[in-house]
């Protein structure tokens, strides 16, 4: 399980927000410092409180054989700036789950990435069995999935339709998150976990928002107050969408630019529109459409060129140039795959 491994320390809130016009406007060897403006110091921006967890990792001390509700602790398997995940052992049911654990300041943050994962019901999603409270903070129980990240899965190299049928996999969970009304709004390889079975499965749904909510946060309200008081944009630059790198609104198709973003890297070993490694592709296709037209991006020759029309269509940068539809873009990928089956 991959928790949140965001660094709090480097969250010092820009002084003004990137738009459209902006990064438009810079010349194409400043459009590096347009991305690095939005996100100081980290290529991910966290969603805690600036003030939170300076002092390191959530430091609570677990131990091998603690008991937290009916859990009994196993081993950590993962942690981060915001939690920490253990393999434990449900008591009353018999099972190995994963067990997230947070403490109280991320309550609310914490509830509703179990109520969001808890819509889902799908073998591409990974399941949420149970939240409760203690005195230590919140826990999550989770399917435990014995494998790794996507991230992990694509070392070594692979061959294309491998890679295709586990993202095709990956989107059918998404198509099943965006069936319930939700966006990711963090989908990226390390928030997909790939079991000793094959199997895909989406994860961290800790930034779902429902379609239609801007990529900005509603500083001081709702869920987000606990998370993002000193802080404005949400997600992992590198994979955002144009319009959740503008903080505009999001729909279903933002997804599906991350998602191609993730797919076109692990095919071809790198970003597209020039972007380096850390960057976001989103900042440089903005400056490009306005002042050439984005040239598409350069292609792996073993890749079929049905393949890459289907990515390409996917990285549009107005929503409404992009597949109508996760379920749309996965069917696509289907027929790809299959052609290479023949």
């Amino acid at each position: 399980m991959n928790p949140d491994v965001d660094d709090p320390s480097d969250l010092t809130p820009p002084a003004g927000r990137d738009t459209q016009e902006t990064i438009r406007g810079r010349p194409a060897h400043r459009r590096r410092a347009a991305t690095t403006e939005v996100h100081p110091g980290s290529s991910d921006i966290s969603t805690i409180p600036a003030d939170f967890g300076r002092g390191g990792e959530y430091a609570h001390i677990w131990y091998t054989g603690a008991r937290i509700d009916r859990y009994e602790l196993i081993e950590q398997i993962g942690s981060g700036g915001m939690s920490v995940v253990w393999s434990a052992r449900d008591r009353d049911l018999g099972r190995e789950v994963a067990l997230k654990l947070s403490p109280p300041e991320l309550h609310v943050w914490m509830l509703g990435e179990a109520r969001a994962m808890g819509r889902l019901s799908h073998p591409n999603v990974v399941a949420v069995y149970d939240v409760g409270e203690t005195e230590d903070g919140l826990f999550i129980a989770m399917e435990r999935i014995d494998g790794g990240t996507l991230n992990d899965w694509l070392r070594p190299a692979r061959p294309w339709p491998e890679v295709v049928e586990v993202f095709i996999a990956a989107g059918r969970g998404l198509a099943e998150a965006h069936r319930a009304g939700l966006v990711h709004r963090d989908f990226k390889p390390d928030n997909v976990l790939v079991g000793a079975d094959g199997i895909a499965r989406v994860s961290d749904f800790g930034l779902a928002v429902p379609v239609g909510e801007s990529g900005l946060v509603e500083t001081r309200t709702g869920r987000h107050r606990a998370l993002t008081e000193e802080c404005t944009l949400v997600g992992t630059p590198a994979y955002m969408s144009p319009e959740q790198f503008l903080g505009q609104q999001l729909t279903e198709r933002s997804d599906q630019f991350s998602f191609c973003l993730a797919l076109y890297e692990a095919l071809h070993g790198a970003m597209p529109f020039g972007a380096p490694s850390g960057e976001s592709p989103a900042a440089f296709l903005i400056a490009a459409v306005a002042e050439e037209g984005a040239a598409p991006p350069s292609f792996n020759l073993t890749v079929p060129d049905s393949l890459h029309r289907a990515i390409l269509r996917g990285l549009a940068c107005e929503p409404v140039d992009r597949w109508p539809s996760m379920d749309a873009l996965v069917a696509e990928l289907e027929r790809c795959r299959g052609r290479a089956r023949r």
